[in-house]
């Protein structure tokens, strides 16, 4: 790589060789020339400055890696000669859509590099098969007929004009090729660019407005980028792949047989326009750096939620994706759609997605679209045996019942368990053979609980299709059933925040499916209790509680020494004695409750632990902790706010144990627990 960015007039890159350059970088606004001929691997990036290549040529190389190139000319220029080279690597010999960004040439630059026939000037006879053409948009026949084409008569004189795709056999042999490599040498094509795309009706829009193109520019160019000018254009391209027999298309984001957003140097290919007065105009900026497969199948592209069908047969293979979008429609759509170009090899069978009377190789469908049943068209050439299998299927996983219908045999398969689907095809069926079911889960709309201990909330299963053997059943998050039904728009209420699991069965094709919904709470306590360290004082051991709790919530403190209070977010408690201590406060905040607890464990031997019962809360239960040296008989009384009481009284003998008091039975409130043991008396105020 070399980088021309000094202030000298004229830098001068030459020399008595032919140098391989990988990178030239031009930011010199008094420009570099060239001093003989050279050449380039990768990238002419001209920042600034004019790169002149007169009196001489700059060689744009071409490999089965990589093809050199000439960046978006926004700030800088070239001027002079280029030898354009594109290697097309070799495979079948058959038919490929060439260009070419050179100004001024003519066919007789490609009849050097590989055999032509048909026209003046060619390697072959003149007067037998002919080998390239152009494609006449306003020729009214259908599209692919044999008269939309026009042949090339003089190698001499007829132009290879930029920007126009040439429908041309290519091959160095009557059944396969080896590489071919095609120069074209000339002044580039740069800046603006208009295609002069033209639209002719002849009443049938499916096979009106195809116009053949090429890339313009020495460089791989991108279909997405948004410096292009798209007016009256549906937003698919096409390009034929000679090794597959077979159209590679793309729009959006996602391809059949190897297509791409990004359209190599040379490259020709199809696009559609749709109404009177289109356009389709380029720039600099749509140029991008890359090195994608030039008339060759490579890796289809997938984007978003869709499954693909594949095709096999006498060692040939087709492919059609059905895929979901916001704002899609069931019609067709020229910026999600992308309609089925046939081979026309009668050995390669072919497949297409019915909608509205046109047959698509991509097929968008709206996201919303509760049921959907989708015609697939098979074509085949040879009667024989054919196989379809899917791909991307986990996009329906516990969202849809997807079911395969063979409209000849009658029988119905869940497409999960299809795997590979076998049968034989008579090349006279032209009618769709095939259904694709697609019916999703019922709707779910969940009204969230008000808070987290009120059973308030609730699902409703909604079924817009009116299924009458569909069922479900509703379990929370322990495994319990807490509903289950036919599924006809019902509502499951009474439901506490929570998980809960939806399980549905269609009685029918497809297996169980689930759904996971979750119920939620209108008031979100998250409360946290922490505590800092523990620190001695001359009273005892002084512990920080911090709660993070609403402004308006109300807190009543039970610090498990038998002290309770309503406090703030923030307390603080002097503990008497060392030892294990249950600390548990209730948050409040309108109709909403939440109790956090935690153990705390002080050690002081300053402040060693007596022996004095302590009360603690957990749940609907008060427990008794007593941690007595030797077996002492205690009496428990438990009494309400007013003295009266409202459990039977409890005499024990007890030492190192707990005694639970149920408080089921009780109303929310304050309580008593009195203790009577050894002479003493213990009163400990609890809040339930």
């Amino acid at each position: 790589m070399i980088t021309l960015n000094g202030t000298a007039s004229q830098q001068i890159i030459g020399g008595t060789a032919n140098t391989d350059f990988f990178d030239i970088n031009l930011n010199n606004f008094l420009g570099a020339k060239l001093g003989s001929i050279q050449s380039l691997l990768n990238t002419l990036n001209c920042v600034n400055g004019t790169f002149d290549c007169n009196p001489h040529r700059l060689i744009l190389k071409s490999s089965l890696v990589r093809t050199g190139r000439v960046a978006s000319l926004s700030t800088g220029d070239i001027i002079g000669n280029l030898t354009m080279q594109r290697l097309a690597p070799g495979g079948l010999t058959g038919w490929a859509i060439l260009g070419t960004p050179i100004q001024n040439a003519k066919i007789n630059q490609w009849t050097d590099n590989f055999p032509t026939s048909g026209f003046v000037g060619a390697t072959g006879p003149a007067g037998s098969f002919i080998s390239i053409y152009t494609y006449l948009e306003f020729d009214l026949a259908p599209f692919g007929d044999p008269t939309s084409y026009a042949p090339i008569t003089n190698a001499s004189i007829d132009a290879i004009t930029p920007g126009l795709g040439y429908w041309t056999y290519l091959g160095t042999g009557f059944v396969s090729t080896s590489n071919i490599l095609i120069d074209v040498t000339g002044p580039t094509t740069k800046g603006n660019f208009d295609f002069g795309v033209s639209f002719s009706s002849s009443g049938s829009i499916d096979d009106d407005g195809f116009n053949m193109v090429a890339n313009p520019y020495p460089s791989t160019i991108d279909w997405d980028s948004p410096s292009w000018v798209k007016t009256n254009v549906d937003d698919a391209i096409y390009i034929w792949q000679a090794d597959l027999g077979q159209y590679a298309t793309y729009i959006g984001g996602v391809s059949t047989n190897g297509g791409s957003n990004l359209i190599p140097s040379s490259q020709g290919f199809f696009m559609k326009t749709n109404a009177n007065s289109p356009v389709l105009q380029a720039n600099e900026n749509i140029k991008v750096a890359g090195n994608p497969t030039f008339i060759k199948s490579s890796n289809s592209l997938t984007v978003g939620d869709l499954f693909r069908a594949k095709l096999e047969g006498n060692n040939f293979k087709d492919e059609a994706i059905i895929r979901f979008a916001e704002n899609a429609t069931m019609n067709f759509d020229g910026k999600f759609d992308a309609v089925k170009l046939y081979s026309t090899k009668a050995e390669v069978p072919s497949i297409a997605l019915v909608t509205t009377n046109k047959d698509l190789s991509i097929n968008t469908l709206p996201i919303d679209e509760a049921s959907i049943s989708i015609p697939v068209r098979v074509k085949v050439g040879v009667s024989g045996n054919y196989s379809l299998s899917f791909e991307g299927l986990s996009i329906f996983d516990n969202k849809a019942c997807v079911v395969f219908e063979d409209l000849k045999t009658g029988t119905k398969t869940a497409i999960q368990d299809l795997g590979t689907y076998q049968f034989y095809m008579d090349s006279y069926t032209t009618a769709p053979r095939f259904l694709i079911h697609i019916t999703k889960n019922p709707t779910l709309i969940v009204d969230n609980a008000s808070c987290s201990n009120v059973k308030d909330g609730a699902i409703e299963i909604k079924n817009p299709n009116k299924i009458s053997n569909w069922s479900y059943i509703v379990k929370d998050n322990n495994g319990s059933t807490v509903a289950g039904n036919t599924v006809s728009n019902n509502t499951v209420a009474n439901l506490s925040a929570g998980t809960y699991q939806i399980t549905y069965d269609n009685g029918s094709n497809c297996a169980v499916l689930n759904d996971e919904v979750i119920v939620g709470s209108e008031i979100a306590m998250n409360a946290l209790l922490s505590n800092a360290t523990p620190v001695e004082v001359s009273n005892g051991i002084s512990v920080d509680f911090e709660i993070a709790a609403g402004p308006e919530a109300k807190l009543f403190w039970n610090f498990g020494d038998g002290k309770i209070e309503e406090g703030a977010a923030n307390m603080n408690h002097v503990y008497e004695f060392s030892g294990n201590y249950n600390v548990s406060v209730i948050v409040q905040d309108g109709a909403c409750q939440e109790e956090l607890a935690q153990t705390l464990t002080l050690v002081s031997d300053k402040f060693k632990a007596n022996n004095a019962p302590v009360v603690t809360r957990n749940n609907e239960q008060f427990i008794v902790n007593f941690n007595f040296e030797t077996a002492t008989n205690v009496t428990i009384q438990l009494v309400d706010a007013l003295g009266k009481e409202v459990s039977s009284s409890l005499s024990k003998t007890v030492s190192n144990d707990k005694v639970i008091l149920s408080t089921n039975h009780l109303s929310e409130g304050l309580y008593f627990v009195n203790i009577n043991y050894d002479n003493q008396s213990q009163t400990t105020k609890m809040i339930k």
